[in-house]
């Protein structure tokens, strides 16, 4: 399954941008700017304009998106909408459901866990 065109968009966009930068003379900039992607999640239960995504969709989404991000080479932080439930953070958004010290991992907390660093 294929990333959701409008995150696809954002990297193209931002990659464009700074390769327009980088060339154009009257721009003081030579190196894209570093861009850190903050609130990136799906939620498992429909919600407002949102659609559910399944467990299993939002595991191959991270997975994607953390590999477009790396390609950029400009994306230096990528973080997770809601890491683990609150009163205010349902469990449907979540990578990590229950509580501390007993939170049970999803399956795209176990995707996160198993992107490769760097």
């Amino acid at each position: 399954m294929a990333m959701p065109a409008g995150f696809v968009s954002l990297l193209l966009a931002r990659s464009f941008a700074a390769s327009s930068r980088a060339t154009d003379p009257g721009c003081r900039d030579t190196e894209p700017d570093a861009t850190g992607i903050g609130e990136y999640g799906f939620t498992t239960v429909a919600w407002e304009a949102f659609g559910a995504v399944p467990e299993a969709t939002r595991a191959q989404y991270l997975t994607e998106a953390f590999a477009l991000a790396a390609q950029t080479g400009y994306v230096d932080g990528f973080c997770w909408f809601y890491p683990y439930t609150t009163p205010w953070n349902p469990a449907s958004w979540a990578l990590l459901l229950g509580s501390y010290p007993n939170f049970q991992p999803t399956q795209t907390f176990e995707a996160l866990v198993a992107v490769p660093n760097g």
